[in-house]
């Protein structure tokens, strides 16, 4: 590993290890085949051992950030070290197989990749909480969350919709062992009537889970969910084919969602802000 920190890129492949966790000890070894180790050049991703950028870019908000962080924002943001497998290939020319990935170095194959991430909402329409409340699908645009006991003055239902961000639907068949697990994958929305017991999407232990005790098993129940007190489970992901600005370290990936008040205002609430100001960004120039 000499010549880098970063042995996540120096991967040894071609051996098979069975472990058995409740003596903690190898059972089994094979080594299968040869491959060789991925180089250590150009995967150092330390700050302290990297060159300095050429330019920066500095942005300032002199009257202070526009908005509180009061609870209700929520971020995803999924950035790290990339998973990578190695091979016998430095060019792309060698490659005459699928390999699941991208040749991003000398014997370096950057692995695509599926991440799925599931948010439970619990959702609160002042003044009272949704404990009576309606599900309602309305196509295409989206799904509406609505309070049938409290109306704005033209008489429309106060409630949220939810507006989808990255819309990714699993690549692994629905009997793959890991997908039996992963069922809560299969569609992006769920809704069901709330029970404190039901926490956990893909099982209290997902990976000893058979599958018995996900989300997806809990739907099959078809309880009643209009009038109810419930919770609606929002998943999103992301099929991730490496490219080489992935590597050693990937840049970060954003995603998200909206919760849209909808017939929550009287009108556009937006009205009474004030106009935004000018920011000033010294290391930005329009001209060369």
């Amino acid at each position: 590993m000499n010549g880098t920190a970063n042995f996540y890129m120096r991967p040894l492949e071609g051996m098979t290890v069975v472990v058995d966790l409740d003596e903690v000890r190898i059972v089994q070894y094979v080594d299968r085949f040869i491959v060789p180790m991925p180089k250590a050049e150009g995967t150092e991703s330390r700050a302290s051992k990297l060159m300095k950028p050429s330019l920066g870019i500095a942005v300032t908000q002199p009257d202070g950030p526009r908005f509180k962080v009061d609870g209700h924002t929520l971020k995803v943001e999924l950035t790290g070290i990339l998973e990578v497998k190695g091979a016998t290939y430095t060019h792309t020319d060698q490659i005459k197989a699928d390999v699941y990935g991208t040749l991003l170095s000398d014997y370096t194959i950057g692995v695509s990749t599926s991440w799925h991430i599931i948010l439970t909402l619990t959702l609160m329409v002042k003044p009272t909480c949704l404990s009576r409340t309606i599900w309602r699908l309305v196509e295409g645009i989206g799904a509406w969350v609505v309070n049938p006991n409290k109306k704005t003055k033209a008489g429309n239902k106060i409630g949220y919709r939810l507006v989808p961000g990255s819309i990714t639907h699993p690549l692994l068949l629905n009997d793959d062992y890991p997908q039996i697990r992963g069922t809560f994958t299969n569609y992006n929305v769920w809704v069901r009537p709330y029970n404190k017991s039901e926490k956990w999407a893909g099982g209290l232990c997902a990976d000893r889970s058979r599958g018995d005790d996900t989300l997806a098993v809990w739907s099959l129940r078809n309880r009643e969910t209009e009038n109810k007190d419930i919770v609606l489970w929002y998943v999103m992901g992301f099929h991730h084919v490496p490219c080489q600005e992935d590597f050693p370290v990937m840049p970060t990936l954003r995603g998200g969602f909206e919760q849209r008040p909808t017939n929550y205002f009287e009108r556009n609430p937006a009205l009474k802000t004030k106009p935004l100001k000018h920011v000033y960004r010294p290391n930005c120039r329009s001209q060369p």
